[in-house]
């Protein structure tokens, strides 16, 4: 899991140093919650946003009551209120948003030598056992 973690961050530094505006600059949330789970909330930013939470349960208390209220707010704008008083750190890439009790860490050359190895682009085409051509297919990788 940690390996997981340390690539989203590899990621999300490599991907903060290019210029224009980025999805969550964009992407605005309505909330009005009150005496729920911070699950509950999170599931309601990924209902309303293209936003996915990416974290460690072990490290996250999802069962955390919280109150919040904002009405037509950038995600940048939410996520400290809602993580306000807690040990949690976070870093938004795109339409990912990273939780975490550890550092985040921007500047690392390792990090981005990492990312740089993962970005491959793979064509082809997808058969059946008679060697036909198969329509709307998707390969995952898993890993």
């Amino acid at each position: 899991m940690e390996l997981k973690i340390s690539i989203l961050i590899i990621l999300l530094s490599v991907s903060s140093v290019f210029a224009g505006k980025s999805y969550s600059q964009i992407a605005k949330v309505s909330l009005d919650m009150k005496n729920k789970t911070l699950e509950q909330v999170m599931d309601e930013i990924e209902k309303q946003s293209e936003f996915y939470f990416v974290f460690n349960q072990k490290q996250i208390d999802v069962n955390r009551i919280v109150d919040i209220q904002v009405d037509n707010k950038l995600i940048t704008d939410i996520l400290p209120q809602l993580f306000k008083d807690t040990n949690v750190n976070y870093a938004v890439f795109d339409r990912k948003i990273l939780l975490t009790t550890d550092p985040i860490k921007n500047n690392s050359p390792v990090l981005a030598l990492k990312s740089e190895q993962q970005q491959k682009i793979i064509t082809g085409t997808v058969t059946d056992s008679k060697g036909e051509p198969l329509a709307g297919v998707n390969v995952v990788v898993k890993g």
